[in-house]
């Protein structure tokens, strides 16, 4: 015998005591269980077989274990659905907060008497306060669209309600303190209303240079109930018939800046 013949006859002997012990490590068949019922969850079975010959398994979904029937006899022609897994909730939407500004959408002057002033200066100004004309102590209400302030506002936690008003004028250089109240009318007025309009009529008062464009702030009050829907507007009142107290502001259609309100809440 060759030596190359010797070298492949030992290479063949250990090439099968491998394979042999190979075999020795592989199960011989796969068994699935057979279990009259389910086995408890504490076994980490996860796949048994009934003895009507159907298959079972379970699966766990992060919840809890899902069972699932796969049929094997012959009667029965494909296997049921897996079913899905159950649908993550919807996060609720995170509140951030957010400013909205609504412009006036009325505005109107008021005499002492009570009847409203009709000239130029008193439909598209806000006069208030008495410069000793006829007019008497004036008086002026601010309207906005209260539904659509409402509907922006509700469910929702007020932070700042602010005012934009351009004073025009007062009788003296040094400017006015104006006084502020709210109404809860939604158009303007035949006549200035009774008091029920006003429930409460000095909400703040600010001092005005004789013409300038200020954002004020008002009661987070004014805020609620414009929320609430008891409080539609605001009200310019003089507290006394003292030309102190006198001046005008820019109105809805005077060709200056419109009254304005600016909210800012979280919902």
């Amino acid at each position: 015998m060759t030596e190359f013949s010797r070298s492949t006859s030992e290479e063949a002997r250990l090439l099968k005591a491998i394979r042999e012990e190979i075999s020795k490590m592989l199960p011989t068949s796969f068994v699935v269980p057979v279990y009259q019922s389910d086995p408890p969850e504490t076994d980490p079975t996860n796949l048994w077989m009934r003895p009507d010959g159907r298959l079972r398994g379970r699966y766990w979904d992060g919840l809890g274990y899902v069972y699932v029937h796969y049929p094997m006899r012959s009667d029965i022609s494909s296997p049921p659905a897996v079913p899905a897994a159950p649908a993550a909730p919807a996060k609720p939407a995170t509140p951030y907060s957010r400013t909205d500004y609504f412009t006036a959408t009325w505005s109107q002057t008021y005499q002492g008497s009570g009847a409203p002033r009709t000239d130029g200066r008193g439909e598209q100004f806000l006069v208030f306060g008495n410069d000793g004309s006829s007019y008497g102590t004036q008086r002026s209400l601010i309207g906005f669209n209260a539904t659509a302030i409402a509907a922006a506002l509700a469910s929702s936690t007020i932070q700042k309600v602010e005012l934009r008003l351009q004073t025009i004028n007062s009788y003296w250089a040094s400017g006015v303190e104006v006084f502020f109240g709210m109404h809860t009318l939604t158009s303007e007025p035949a006549t200035w209303p009774a008091s029920t309009a006003l429930p409460l009529r000095r909400v703040i008062s600010e001092h005005f240079e004789q013409s300038e464009v200020r954002t004020i702030p008002l009661s987070i009050e004014f805020g609620q109930r414009l929320r609430a829907g008891t409080a539609k507007g605001l009200a310019i009142e003089a507290p006394s018939s003292s030309r102190d107290y006198y001046g005008y502001a820019a109105g809805v259609g005077s060709g200056f800046s419109t009254p304005q309100l600016v909210i800012t809440y979280i919902k």
